[in-house]
């Protein structure tokens, strides 16, 4: 499994609005994971590159679905 392919898992596992949750879901689990975009988690300079790779920024939940949710 690479960071781009589909998941099948509970959106609670990969989809946040806050960064220290998918930081550390990233970190220790390798997988990509979809990050609501808002104002308060724009920053994530203070992020290593590798983890800034793994975070999807959604708008909504549509867009969740469409970028993780495989057919």
């Amino acid at each position: 499994m690479s960071l781009t392919d589909p998941i099948h898992v509970d959106p609670d596992d990969v989809m946040s609005e806050t960064i220290g949750a998918l930081t550390r879901r990233v970190e220790h689990c390798g997988v990509a994971v979809a990050l609501m975009d808002r104002p308060w988690n724009r920053d994530l300079a203070h992020l290593p590159q590798e983890t800034v790779s793994a975070i999807v920024r959604c708008l909504d939940w549509r867009e969740v679905a469409e970028r993780f949710v495989s057919p």
